[in-house]
């Protein structure tokens, strides 16, 4: 579990020491003792982030999905790249947790319950020792003497990163979708057509810039704090090792990242990265509140104990329904984005529920947020 006491009073310099040392990583060689003082300070600042944007979250981490000290003594280590299949990193923190999930009966669809009447509950997912968002941010999940649960072929013998992307991408009723839902980046990543398809994928989301950079940049922070424990020979991403596997993919330029992190170049002197795509802020910065959608919101803001709280829950359901909110997450304010995802479950919910309709307006309002409980129960998922 998450120490919250223990990481608020060192927050503000392992900030400023991360921010340093992450800032030579792309530029100069840094030493074994700075790698390491950069580690601690990025597991740190990672779980503190957990703490503050995911409270509900402190105490699945560190995950118990992982093998303890099984890299410790070895020295031919792999690294895998990985592509999330997903939208955020709010999502794939959430599946990298120790959580425990609900269980559907596979004949019904419905969720399980138990003889106590409870619903059945289930840990699922992987687990990770990285994973790097949209904008480049890096998250520290698991400890370098650990195995993650990742790839079966390399659990035993690899560290690896997951690298939030969609991957697969396909059109459906003139809308762009991923495997869980919509595809909120039309704009910011355009689909690219793969020709000829690569593992029958037509379209993939391309990868950001800053993602690249981060990567290069990890594994040089990773090399330089344990020496000697990779080669290039052994750098690999997922598609390596499964033939049903999409990640990372062709549009993960591989090998160029890899002789970069390998090299002593300055990142930002490697001209084929500046020609990588980038979006700029996606999650992270507050969301703009509409005045006019709060107003009329059935039962006003206003009148609530905690709207935030109340705002905060509704895009935790709305995210594990998969109406991704991809510029500013969950941030507790009523913006467009969230009335958009908003007004898309209505659409969605009235369609599928003709006998108990609500109103298409953008408001999560008390029936909105009742319909939303509802449907996260119909499929089984959790906020």
């Amino acid at each position: 579990m998450i120490d919250v006491e223990q990481l608020e009073p060192l927050a503000a310099e392992d900030e400023a020491t991360w921010n340093t040392l992450w800032q030579k990583a792309g530029e100069a060689v840094l030493t074994q003792d700075e790698a390491q003082l950069a580690l601690a300070c990025l597991r740190r600042r990672t779980h503190l982030w957990i703490a503050r944007h995911m409270p509900d979250y402190v105490a699945d981490f560190p995950t118990c999905k992982r093998n303890p000290g099984i890299l410790k003594a070895r020295h031919d280590l792999y690294w895998t790249d990985h592509g999330t299949e997903g939208l955020t990193h709010e999502g794939t923190l959430a599946w990298f947790s120790s959580r425990r999930w609900p269980v559907n009966d596979p004949a019904t669809g419905q969720p399980l319950v138990g003889p106590d009447g409870k619903p059945v509950l289930k840990l699922q997912g992987g687990s990770t020792h990285f994973v790097i968002a949209l904008d480049g941010t890096v998250f520290y999940l698991i400890d370098l003497a650990d195995g993650a649960w990742h790839e079966p072929k390399r659990n035993r013998d690899s560290w690896s990163v997951e690298m939030v992307n969609a991957l697969d991408l396909h059109q459906e009723n003139g809308e762009w979708r991923t495997w869980c839902g919509r595809y909120p980046y039309v704009e910011s990543y355009p689909p690219v057509e793969l020709t000829p398809p690569w593992r029958n994928t037509r379209f993939m989301q391309p990868y950001d810039a800053r993602q690249v950079v981060a990567n290069i940049k990890l594994k040089r922070l990773v090399m330089a704090a344990q020496p000697g424990r990779l080669a290039p020979e052994r750098m690999s991403q997922h598609s390596d090792w499964r033939t049903d596997k999409l990640d990372c993919g062709p549009l993960w330029p591989i090998a160029e990242i890899n002789t970069a992190a390998f090299s002593t170049t300055p990142v930002d002197e490697l001209d084929w990265v500046k020609a990588l795509p980038s979006a700029g802020a996606l999650p992270g910065t507050p969301e703009p509140a509409d005045a006019g959608a709060v107003g009329a919101r059935e039962g006003n803001l206003a009148d609530l104990a905690d709207p935030v709280a109340t705002l905060r829950d509704v895009q935790k359901r709305l995210i594990a329904l998969g109406y991704a909110l991809p510029r500013f997450g969950v941030d507790g304010q009523l913006g467009a984005e969230t009335a958009a995802a908003v007004r898309a479950f209505q659409t969605d919910w009235t369609k599928a529920h003709p006998d108990d309709a609500i109103a298409v307006d953008g408001i999560p309002g008390a029936e909105t947020e009742k319909r939303l409980a509802e449907a996260c129960a119909e499929k089984g998922v959790s906020p």
